[in-house]
Formats: structure tokens, sequence, C-alpha cells
């Protein structure tokens, strides 16, 4: 078996690098949560009065506006937990596997900011032992600087025993730029009715600098509460177009380290003296070969379409390109400097439907479907050597493509 020092050496490191990612993710999600924009909302919300002639003309058009507002930070900016199970189906050259896919998210959406961490699992039951040949992990971080350009940074780590990967690290960031059209007619009138009602805000203050009741210190945080509704609006009414418009086409631009320990799992047959006699034993081999690093830059073009606000489907397809050359004397009839481009290829294909008022235990519950394609031009592969060495039963070389379906279900707290 061939084992990479530098790779055994230096395994601590991704190890550090998710350990610090999930204390990044807790550190940012609380730090969001800290924000004490939604209990000023909340305060004046307790402030409005509730009768009286002499507010009659602005209370309810006033009190209608701070409900909004409330209601979207909280439809917003809320942290989710989502939950998901269900079938997958597996295809790579001849192969063919169905088993269950498992996974969780979690994040918080506080535009200009937002937090993702993501990960996934399958599992199969064979020889009465859980097997699992596919997992991934993603922690993601994203700013907007204007309204069509964020910036992100991200760390996303995976596996793939069809594609011959055992592990594989992406570290990198980007820059992606994004439209947002066709921004349903209720959202719409909603931002109008609330900018044609600002004036009552000027009713309200002259209203609480009335009243007795209120020391001067109150009467200050009261205007200051507003004066920060007001300051954050702006945010808020993209934040609204970026979540619910029913059209968003972006292109993003990104560069990361890539570091990969593939490994090669195949029968081979050796001869062995039993008793005497030569026989021929089959086994399966595990090849670990010595793992690498490299820079790739990636254009990835999305879709977002939404029909209705129950149905959406999404779309990602990531071109990744090689950045350099890395000497791959380790892959069979691809020994010595690069001879081809090393591009992979990645598509994402998600459809999802929600399910409302299915329960009242949990903010929604909804099914989906996803076809995921990754394609490698240069997958791993023995060496020469090795191959000679070894009478082999099946391919040296990984496979290139391989194809998922998966159908679930999954519930969102």
């Amino acid at each position: 078996m061939i084992i990479s020092k530098r790779w055994k050496n230096s395994y601590i490191y991704p190890k550090k690098i998710i350990c610090s990612s999930i204390l990044l993710f807790i550190f940012i999600s609380v730090g969001l949560s800290a924000d004490d924009f939604q209990s000023k909302v909340e305060y004046i919300r307790t402030v409005v009065p509730k009768s009286g002639e002499q507010t009659k003309c602005w209370r309810e058009k006033f009190t209608s506006s701070i409900n909004f507002i409330a209601k979207t930070l909280r439809d917003l900016q809320q942290f989710n937990v989502r939950i998901s199970a269900g079938y997958r189906g597996d295809r790579a050259g001849s192969k063919g596997l169905h088993k269950l896919n498992l996974g969780v998210s979690m994040g918080r959406f506080k535009y200009p900011n937002e937090f993702i961490f993501k990960a996934n699992i399958d599992l199969q039951l064979k020889n009465s032992e859980l097997q699992d040949n596919v997992t991934s992990m993603l922690i993601n971080y994203e700013k907007y600087l204007f309204p069509i350009l964020k910036v992100y940074g991200f760390v996303e780590r995976f596996s793939n025993s069809y594609m011959g990967i055992q592990e594989r690290w992406e570290i990198g960031g980007g820059a992606k730029i994004e439209g947002n059209f066709f921004l349903p007619k209720d959202k719409r009138k909603k931002i109008e009715e609330y900018e044609s009602n600002l004036y009552t805000q000027d009713e309200f203050l002259k209203w609480v600098n009335k009243k007795d009741f209120y020391d001067k210190e109150e009467k200050k945080y009261i205007k200051d509460s507003l004066y920060r509704i007001n300051s954050n609006w702006a945010n808020l009414k993209t934040a609204i177009k970026k979540r619910y418009s029913r059209l968003n086409l972006g292109l993003a631009f990104s560069i990361f380290s890539e570091l990969e320990q593939a490994q090669i799992v195949t029968p081979v047959k050796e001869n062995e003296v039993v008793d005497g006699i030569i026989e021929e034993i089959e086994s399966t081999q595990k090849f670990q070969l010595p793992a690498k690093q490299r820079l790739r830059f990636v254009v990835r073009p999305s879709i977002i379409f939404r029909p209705t606000s129950e149905l959406s489907f999404y779309g990602h397809y990531y071109f990744k390109y090689p950045l350099g050359t890395v000497q791959d004397d380790y892959k069979y009839g691809y020994e010595g400097e690069e001879t081809e481009l090393d591009l992979r290829k990645e598509l994402l294909l998600i459809a999802e439907l929600k399910l409302s008022n299915v329960v009242n235990w949990a903010k929604n519950v909804s099914l989906s479907f996803e076809y995921h394609r990754h394609y490698d031009r240069r997958p791993p592969g023995l060496s020469t050597d090795l191959v000679n060495q070894f009478l082999l039963v099946s391919n040296p070389i990984a496979e290139d493509i391989h194809e998922m379906l998966i159908m679930g279900i999954s519930v969102t707290f």
C-alpha cells in the first residue's frame, strides 16, 4: 500500500480547519442573533396607543407598518435548523446503488450577512455493516457589499468512493454578481404601503413628546428605536427582494486551495501456495495514493426560479479549472506532467415543494428532488508499476462520472 508521509504529517491540518470553522460558525451566529434591531421593533409595538380619537388618523397605518416590519424580521432573520432524510440512488460506470441519505443544515440570513453549515451522508447496510460512500460538509460565510455583489469564504470537505476520493478539502473564497427579478405583487404592495405611511412616524413622535408618563430618557430611547428601524429599512427591503423574487440569476468566481487524498479500492489476484499447490486467490486491496495540493479557479453560473411561494427550482453549474500543473507520477496512463486539462465539472439541480400547515411544531416541511453530476477529466488511478505488480480484476482508474438522484423530505425548525 502506498502511504504519503506528507499527508500523514499534515493530517492534523484539516482537523484544525474544521474545528476552527465550527467555532467561527458559532461565533458569527451568536453575533448575528445578538443584534437588538428586532427588540427595538417589538418595543415600539408596545408603545403604540391602542385607542384614542386624537391618534385615530395615523394610529392604524403606523401600527400596520410596525407589524409588517416585525413579521418580516421573524420570517427572514430567524436561525434555522433543517433535517432531511430520503432515498438516494447512485450511478458510476456500471455500478448502481440505492441507499438512505441523511442531511442537516443550519444558518442565519441577516442581510447583508449570511452564514451556512451543511452536512450530508449516505448509509448502506452491507454484510451486516453500515457503510458510507459519499459524504460532504460545507461551512460558508457571505457578505453583500452592494445589492448586486457579495463576497464569500468557504471550507468544504468531500469524500466519494466511486471517484476514488478518500478525502478532499476545498478552502477558498470569491465574489458573486447577482440580480433579482419579478417580486410578487403582494410583496411589492406591502413595500409601497410601508413607504407611503412613513409620515405617520412624525405623528407618533409628536404624540410621545406630549405624554408626561414618558421621561426624557424613555423618549430618547423611543426616538432612537424608530431611527434604527428607518436606517435598516433599505437592508430589509433588499432582503425581501432577494428572498421572494421569482427569478434570481447569478455568476460567481472563486479561487480555492484543494487538498486531496485519493484511494483506489480494487479486487486483485495473487498466487499463494496452499498445501504445496499454487492457487490463485482473489482479494480486495486498498491502495492509498500520495496526497496532493493544487489551486483551482471556479466559474459558477446559477439560477433560482420560484413560480409560486411554495415551489422553487435551483440550478448551479461549477467549472473548476486548474491553476498551474501537478506532477502525477502515480496515475496510470498519466505519468509525468499533465497532458490534458485537469478540469472538474459539477451540476446541481433541485426542485423543492413546501407543504403548508402540515405540522405546528416546525416552521415548514418540504419535499425535494435533487440531481447531482460530478465529472473529473483526470480521475485518480494507480501507477504503471502497481498495475504491473498485481493482477487487477477491475480498472485501475477511478470513475470519471458519478450521478446521484435524491428524493427526500426535510423539516425546518
